[in-house]
């Protein structure tokens, strides 16, 4: 993985590149690209209005050449161009240049990795390099299409973990391990048989017979704290169901049923955030947030610190105020 002398890698400086582009469909100017990409407004920032820095020239040329190898094509438009002023230039990026050609079919096994695949890659145009190349642009007034902003660069399986678990699935083995739920500080130990995997709200969902308790129970992938053993073979009488359709069934149930109301301040950063991530509020200004699991849902929020106020359900706030103070904790050094 590629690092420059900023400390950002060439992966999230091509990504912050590619959302930015398709947040400002009118397209930036390079200059105005400079000022807002970490990885290049270090350098450019410190430069006097009148200087150039052929090695961001380099690096930016470099980029460009990389990210239409990759398919993604980035146009210029000049108002200009009869002038010969290339500072006017704009460089766009046209959605409709690689769209999915419609004559391409996939199969049942192909659209279900898609999805996955889509699924982990939505939400991280809110990743720090995004937001700090967005904020600034937002200061330009420059019109934008916020609906871009949501993709993400992290596809969130624990690694061994998810393998071993896939491993149980593929020999129809049992398996052990360790796991931690959100109002516990002891794991408890589990031996269950797994029988589906689904990716579905930005997490990773286990489906599994559980061996002790005799009954069928779901658990999150990020909350198995230990790799898991493999056993030995179950035999399972009830191997011919769908199991992949019962887990999406039961995650998507709770996703609908449970809805938390969510307010923030109309001006802020936190308002404009949670209008990217999900959708527009309703018409008191509070947005509607469904949910399948309030610690994971807690954790999500958590960073917007007391920007936001959670009125439903209670619960959630609760939640908030308790990730509030462990962070405080945390920080406060034990100072008097």
């Amino acid at each position: 993985m590629a690092v420059s002398g900023s400390g950002v890698t060439r992966e999230k400086r091509l990504l912050g590149m590619i959302m930015t582009l398709l947040y400002y469909p009118h397209g930036l100017t390079k200059n105005e690209l400079f000022a807002c990409l970490e990885g290049y407004s270090e350098k450019f920032n410190s430069l006097r209005p009148s200087e150039t820095d052929q090695g961001l020239e380099r690096q930016f040329s470099r980029d460009k050449s990389e990210l239409r190898r990759l398919g993604i094509p980035i146009e210029t438009v000049s108002e200009y161009e009869a002038l010969n002023d290339n500072q006017a230039t704009r460089y766009v990026i046209r959605e409709s240049e690689y769209e999915f050609p419609k004559d391409i079919l996939f199969s049942a096994q192909e659209l279900s990795l898609i999805e996955r695949a889509a699924d982990a890659w939505r939400e991280g145009s809110m990743g720090r390099e995004s937001r700090h190349a967005l904020t600034k642009l937002r200061s330009l007034g420059l019109p934008a299409d916020e609906s871009r902003v949501g993709v993400s660069l992290s596809f969130n399986t624990s690694g061994d973990v998810f393998e071993r678990v896939q491993e149980a699935i593929d020999e129809s083995k049992s398996i052990d391990f360790s796991y931690l739920k959100p109002d516990s500080s002891t794991p408890e130990q589990r031996k269950v048989l797994p029988l589906a995997l689904l990716f579905r709200f930005n997490q990773w969902h286990m489906y599994s017979f559980d061996l002790t308790r005799e009954d069928f129970r779901t658990f999150l992938i990020s909350r198995i704290i230990s790799v898991p053993r493999l056993g030995s073979v179950v035999e399972f009488s009830q191997s011919g169901k769908d199991f992949a359709q019962i887990l999406a069934s039961e995650v998507n149930r709770l996703y609908s049923e449970n809805v938390a109301i969510v307010e923030a301040d109309l001006n802020s950063d936190a308002f404009v955030r949670l209008r990217s991530m999900f959708g527009e509020p309703w018409d008191d200004g509070a947005f509607r947030i469904n949910f399948s699991d309030l610690a994971l849902l807690a954790d999500q929020l958590s960073e917007f610190g007391h920007m936001i106020r959670a009125s439903s359900p209670a619960s959630l706030q609760s939640e908030l105020d308790a990730r509030f103070a462990r962070i405080y904790d945390a920080h406060s050094g034990g100072a008097e």
